[in-house]
């Protein structure tokens, strides 16, 4: 027979421990709230504060907290300053099954500031695959154009750089990129064509002024090459006129590559420019100044 006494303290205790599960239960949602609004208003050392006592309370139970709980800390430590650190939480809610776009963003970020290419590009890969519309895309295959860059997967760099907004690739920084790139996978028209952008963005570029005054050159020396070989040919007095004609002609043309050079040699002192200098010179009869530069090219 049942002793009524003991039934009685059963049932009391029972709902004691109800009460006291309830009690703590309603504790940490209250905690998890308070940590939240920390975290939106920007307060994140007190923010990480309260996720933090969350994790003790789980972890004292030998309870797994919310793997959102461990990235929430994450995110408010890496907001506050403590970036290591933040991104250890991260790393803790991955290893728990949550990773959301703003944890890989974050870890880019990280990855970049710390100059991890191998984990940035990684951590690249991943945002590509599961956020294709993600609210920072943009950024990220901006990212993956450079850093396809870095690492010389070349191909993979100018997927991306196809992919960037016009303004971006507009940018005398991503149009640098992208010329070297154009010219490592023997691409040479894209690389002109890029060289060209650079010279109207900013004349003193030295890819686009270093293009500019070559395909000056090379266009004013096809001429001038054109009409020596054709006198040579027949070497007829009528000839012989047609080709002083054309050769006179090529003056301006000559004068246009000589100025480019000029500005090339006076920015940046390289032998290889004094040697078209020279060569401009001696097309402009003024042998005095073309050993000038013959001079200077083998300095």
């Amino acid at each position: 027979m049942s002793n009524p006494k003991m039934k009685k303290y059963s049932l009391i205790l029972f709902f004691s421990i109800l009460l006291m599960a309830c009690g703590t239960q309603k504790k940490l949602i209250q905690t998890r709230n308070t940590a939240n609004q920390y975290y939106y208003q920007k307060q994140y050392d007190s923010a990480y504060a309260n996720y933090q006592r969350l994790i003790d309370t789980y972890e004292a139970k030998n309870m797994p907290p919310d793997a959102e709980i461990y990235a929430a800390a994450g995110k408010s430590l890496f907001y506050a300053g403590q970036k290591a650190k933040g991104i250890e939480y991260l790393n803790t809610a991955e290893q728990h099954g949550f990773e959301d776009e703003q944890s890989l963003f974050i870890k880019i970020s990280y990855y970049q500031s710390i100059d991890n290419l191998s984990k940035e590009i990684t951590t690249l890969e991943k945002y590509v695959r599961q956020y294709p519309d993600g609210p920072n895309i943009k950024e990220v295959y901006r990212r993956c154009f450079i850093t396809g860059w870095q690492s010389k997967n070349y191909q993979s760099s100018l997927t991306y750089y196809n992919k960037l907004s016009t303004e971006d690739k507009n940018k005398k920084e991503n149009l640098e990129i992208a010329y070297n790139l154009y010219q490592k996978i023997g691409s040479n028209d894209d690389a002109n064509t890029i060289a060209e952008k650079l010279y109207q963005l900013d004349s003193e570029n030295l890819i686009g002024l270093n293009y500019k005054a070559l395909s000056t050159y090379n266009e004013v020396e096809k001429e001038y090459v054109a009409a020596i070989k054709a006198y040579e040919a027949k070497k007829t007095n009528s000839s012989y006129k047609i080709m002083r004609t054309k050769v006179q002609a090529l003056a301006p043309k000559y004068r246009q590559a000589r100025d480019l050079y000029l500005k090339l040699y006076n920015k940046y002192k390289r032998p290889g420019d004094a040697a078209y200098l020279a060569r401009i010179y001696t097309r402009l009869n003024d042998p005095q100044t073309a050993k000038k530069y013959d001079n200077l090219s083998k300095k």
